[in-house]
């Protein structure tokens, strides 16, 4: 292990690597310190897939015990997913919390970086552990998913609009037209302006697999400006896509432009196959998107609470 510290007394800090990370990451996936097992072997195995790195992976002992674990994943577009152990009690939730903060404050490299706890609704440690640990709730968000059908597709064009594709648009519609969208949104208002576009974009990409034929701009031809957009990445699991990004500008919505752009880049993938999933998250206060999601015939499989740090 390396980049030991300690803090209190009985509690002490150490940044694991090497061959020890298999035990580190079972106390990490299932709370118990010791044999890996399948569960682990299959995290250690996708992390390392989509090129991640295990390098920020943190263990809390108290008075020598393995107690609770942290890991930062570093991501394109200077954000970072933040994984913690689960929690039995309220003496291993406070460990957590120290753990949670000595790792963010230990990170080197990581100024500025925007990072994000998911958890379960049932979490109610973990939920109080991380807020202690600086971080602040962002949304409940549910999990949608549709599978996708012969004959999903578009009613006609709306009169006046016309669709561009993100490989050939012009240079710097994308990030207005997102930039646009964020006006008075409904979709986790409290992250308007934490990040720069580029670094927006950027993580927007590195969702799943970027294909830029799959990133639709809709364009009022009267102005020839970028009014609306939705933003789809294949998964890496063959048949399945992520809704990365749906959005249409203050001054365009109410003219159900969402639901027709949404049909569209329906149609657009059900051209590609004969069948699939398009899955999405959705900020549970967002009622007009919801209602949107389930006028199209998506249905919620899971619920996460978000929360917020910047580093």
């Amino acid at each position: 292990m390396a980049g030991s510290s300690s803090q209190g007394v009985g509690l002490s800090m150490e940044r694991v690597s090497g061959g020890r990370c298999p035990e580190a990451l079972a106390l990490l996936l299932t709370g118990r310190w010791g044999d890996p097992g399948r569960m682990v072997e299959g995290f250690r195995a996708y992390i390392l897939q989509q090129g991640l790195s295990l390098d920020l992976l943190w263990v809390a002992r108290m008075d020598g015990e393995p107690t609770a674990a942290v890991l930062l994943l570093p991501n394109v577009g200077r954000s970072a997913m933040v994984f913690v152990s689960p929690c039995r009690s309220q003496e291993q939730a406070g460990v957590l919390t120290a753990v949670l903060s000595h790792a963010a404050e230990s990170s080197e490299g990581l100024a500025g970086y925007l990072t994000q706890v998911l958890l379960e609704p049932s979490q109610r440690l973990e939920k109080s552990a991380v807020l202690l640990g600086g971080y602040e709730h962002l949304a409940d968000l549910g999990y949608l998913q549709r599978t996708l059908r012969e004959g999903d597709g578009s009613d006609a064009m709306p009169g006046g609009y016309r669709v561009e594709t993100a490989d050939v648009a012009p240079s710097g519609w994308l990030e207005r037209v997102i930039l646009s969208s964020y006006e008075r949104t409904l979709d986790c208002p409290s992250l308007v302006g934490r990040r720069a576009i580029e670094d927006i974009v950027a993580g927007h990409k590195a969702t799943g697999v970027f294909d830029p034929t799959l990133w639709f701009i809709l364009v009022e031809e009267a102005s020839e400006e970028p009014v609306g957009v939705t933003l789809i990445n294949p998964l890496v699991q063959p048949g399945g896509y992520e809704l990365v990004y749906l959005g249409v500008g203050v001054s365009h919505r109410g003219r159900g432009l969402a639901g027709w752009m949404m049909r569209y880049a329906m149609g657009a993938l059900c051209g590609r196959s004969s069948s699939g999933t398009l899955y999405l998250a959705v900020d549970q206060r967002n009622v007009p998107a919801l209602k949107l999601y389930a006028g199209l015939g998506f249905r919620q499989t899971a619920e996460r609470a978000a929360y917020l740090r910047m580093l």
